[in-house]
């Protein structure tokens, strides 16, 4: 029999070290994905004096262990550069103002307090006598879609050339107004070309952001986060080798000290030579082991990773196209206009008991039925970064939103997303006030 053989001894020894060390590394990798760092602070806003080209509106409420606003807003207002800031406005409405805990509302005081951002607390949503009979689904669904309309009418009521409505689970491509912008443009001037007169002139929003499921689970990684799973799963596993060989010394260690109690060998007698023999004996099961931990572990992730990027690259090119999605709310650009106005009604006037949509199917459908064309810009500018659904009654009604919690991190071909970026250097370095509201 082959001393160095795979010993099954050492292979169920190892799985208990292994099991240990991914297990801290899960925790590690689950609270990188739910907690990016960020810090905000600035000083008190004013009110813009003049009308502004672009309206961000970003609708939050607080849910149990999503506070992702801040990281959010941050991404937001990086994209600006200092003449698009001056042009733009970003309001937040906390539509659920009466269930917000006291960590949430430091939270939106700390970005009451951001120059250019206004906070707007509450959303009045009356339901109706059939709505109040209704499931629960439908309760939901009829809040839900007054809050989006309520959200929208705030910046319909500025009055602004543009609306930008985002959820507040959002991450932003480095430089994403100003990579939108030439696509704008196209559809001003095709707009321009066929005459204000016709019905194909008026488009009705762009899809800045969509998600593409695969096998109804949203875990796409973008290449930064391959790196944080493989290097830290490495390091983990270099961390279980050591510990397990640590583990061999100290059992070998005490079979020498029960040896000299009994008057077999020495207590402490240690040489180079013996410990790399115990290394050696085992060294076959802990390369096995080290592959299966992390070397399986990453070649998992890959596949997810190159479909998603091959995908993006060979679904359409850069531009700005039309799109029969009907999915995808996280953040939708509008031009404020009649066409808007149109779609709004048909949205209120949806009946939940017969057609139960989620808003953003809806305001989709809508805006078709309506007579406006529905674009999607490519690359899309924006990701998901939230690992908790917006509702339990949701969950519970669509199948996409019940794999909770699922590690949601999407990313499309050509975004850049910064670094995490502490928000409090990104406020200190805006102009001042009055620049801003000039």
């Amino acid at each position: 029999m082959m001393k160095r053989g795979l010993s099954w001894r050492v292979a169920v020894r190892w799985l208990w070290v292994a099991a240990a060390a991914w297990a801290v590394y899960g925790l590690l990798l689950y609270g990188h994905a739910r907690h990016p760092p960020t810090a905000l602070d600035g000083a008190p806003a004013t009110q813009p004096k003049t009308r502004k080209e672009l309206c961000m509106v970003i609708s939050t409420v607080d849910r149990p262990g999503a506070r992702y606003l801040l990281q959010s807003t941050a991404s937001i207002l990086e994209g600006l550069s200092e003449k698009q800031l001056k042009k733009s406005q970003l309001l937040i409405v906390n539509t659920d103002d009466r269930n917000t805990s006291a960590e949430y509302r430091a939270d939106l005081e700390l970005l009451r307090r951001t120059p250019g951002v206004e906070m707007i607390e509450g959303s009045p949503h009356v339901p109706t006598a059939d709505e109040a009979r209704a499931d629960p689904f439908v309760q939901w669904l009829s809040k839900e879609r007054d809050d989006y309309v309520f959200t929208l009418n705030q910046c319909r009521s500025r009055n602004p050339k543009y609306i930008l409505l985002f959820e507040d689970d959002v991450w932003a491509a480095d430089h994403w107004y100003s990579r939108l912008l030439p696509n704008l443009h196209k559809l001003e001037a095709a707009d321009a070309q066929l005459g204000s007169d016709s019905a194909t002139s008026e488009w009705a929003f762009v899809k800045l952001y969509m998600a593409v499921q695969y096998d109804e689970y949203d875990l796409y990684l973008h290449a930064r986060d391959v790196v944080f799973f493989v290097s830290y799963g490495v390091a983990w596993g270099l961390v279980a080798i050591a510990a397990y060989v640590v583990f061999l010394v100290v059992a070998h260690s005490r079979r020498v000290s029960a040896g000299d109690r009994h008057g077999h060998g020495q207590v402490g007698v240690w040489s180079r030579a013996e410990v790399k023999a115990i290394v050696m004996r085992d060294w076959n099961t802990l390369v096995c082991a080290f592959i299966v931990a992390n070397v399986v572990a990453a070649a998992l992730v890959a596949p997810i990773c190159i479909s998603k990027q091959s995908f993006n690259l060979t679904r359409k090119p850069e531009g700005i196209w039309p799109t029969i999605s009907r999915s995808c709310a996280q953040a939708q650009l509008f031009k404020a206009g009649p066409l808007l106005d149109r779609t709004m009604e048909c949205v209120m006037a949806n009946d939940y008991r017969v057609t139960k949509h989620g808003v953003d199917l809806l305001v989709s459908d809508c805006a078709r039925k309506v007579g406006g064309t529905v674009y999607e810009n490519i690359p899309h500018l924006f990701q998901h970064i939230g690992i908790h659904s917006s509702s339990s009654v949701k969950r519970k009604q669509q199948d996409h939103h019940a794999w909770i919690p699922h590690m949601s991190v999407y990313f499309e071909e050509g975004i850049d997303a910064p670094a995490h970026k502490s928000l409090m250097d990104f406020v200190n370095s805006l102009p001042d006030e009055e620049l801003l509201n000039s």
